[in-house]
């Protein structure tokens, strides 16, 4: 039965759009979505805010400057990609259904890219991927106006070190030295692989011990997001989730150009070829509110 061009390219992109509903996006439980359609994307802190100082009603105030402070702020660029599958035209013919295939395909090589992007932040986590203080996303010395404040623990997970990333969660303080209590902000405990079965058995069970002691744990809103993506088997994150924004939660997946894709025939070789271009990057900062790691390896 002869297929029209307009079908080809309709059912051709039906077929790429499967694709990438078929790889899990589970990174989109912890980044903030950015499609921002401009060169760069820049991110200033605003931590340096503090609360409102005491007034007599009638002298003048002094205002606070709105300019980004010394921990500054976070420029994102982005990344562009692009892939061209040719198909012969015969080929086409000789395997049936080949070209839905390739576009499912490419589909699946999109989402898995966006996936790539937003989980290898984790795994740079503690060194690499840097917040305006010019540390590590999750480190022990976070500048505020007058001391350091800490995101980082290197303790293997259990509930005992789960319950001191929730106290750290709980005494956070922001840039200008004042309590902000993350610890009862909906949040996501993610792990690798290796930590799953640890990971449920805190979070799902409902007593601790033999002696059937209540699993504090079991109560608290926590999703437990496993990433196969992360690459250190021991290390694990807590994260906010992004739905209270950029001032608790400092992870940001830019969409910069969203996935074009085009099915054309090329005139000159009669091929059909499958075109895919996006462009994209995961960052963070320019404070590290709303994150703490565990690096344990």
């Amino acid at each position: 039965m002869a297929i029209s061009t307009s079908n080809l390219i309709h059912t051709t992109v039906q077929r790429f759009l499967e694709g990438q509903s078929l790889v899990k996006d589970d990174w989109r439980k912890v980044f903030i979505e950015d499609k921002t359609d401009d060169g760069s994307l820049r991110r200033a802190s605003v931590e340096s805010v503090p609360m409102p100082a005491t007034w007599d009603g009638d002298a003048d105030v002094s205002a606070v400057s709105g300019t980004p402070d010394s921990t500054g702020a976070t420029t994102l660029s982005y990344q562009a990609y692009c892939q061209i599958v040719d198909v012969g035209k015969y080929v086409a013919k000789d395997v049936p259904g080949i070209v839905g295939m390739l576009a499912q395909a490419q589909g699946m090589g999109v989402a898995s890219r966006y996936a790539t992007t937003a989980w290898a932040l984790f795994g740079n986590a503690f060194a690499s991927e840097t917040v305006a203080d010019t540390k590590a996303l999750c480190a022990t010395d976070h500048t505020t106006t007058s001391t350091t404040r800490s995101n980082k623990v290197t303790t293997a997970l259990d509930r005992a070190a789960l319950d001191t990333v929730r106290q750290m969660a709980r005494e956070w303080v922001n840039f200008s030295d004042e309590i902000m209590d993350l610890a009862d902000y909906d949040a996501c405990l993610v792990v690798p692989a290796e930590l799953e079965a640890t990971a449920r058995q805190i979070l799902g069970s409902s007593v601790t011990s033999g002696q059937m002691q209540a699993n504090q744990w079991a109560g608290y809103p926590i999703t437990l997001v496993v990433s196969p993506y992360l690459t250190d088997a021991n290390d694990w994150f807590y994260v906010l989730e992004p739905k209270y924004g950029a001032s608790l939660n400092p992870l940001i997946f830019w969409e910069r150009s969203a996935p074009s894709y085009q099915v054309i025939t090329d005139q000159d070789n009669l091929k059909t070829r499958l075109i895919v271009d996006f462009a994209c990057v995961a960052d963070a900062g320019p404070e590290p509110t709303g994150i703490f790691g565990a690096a344990v390896s």
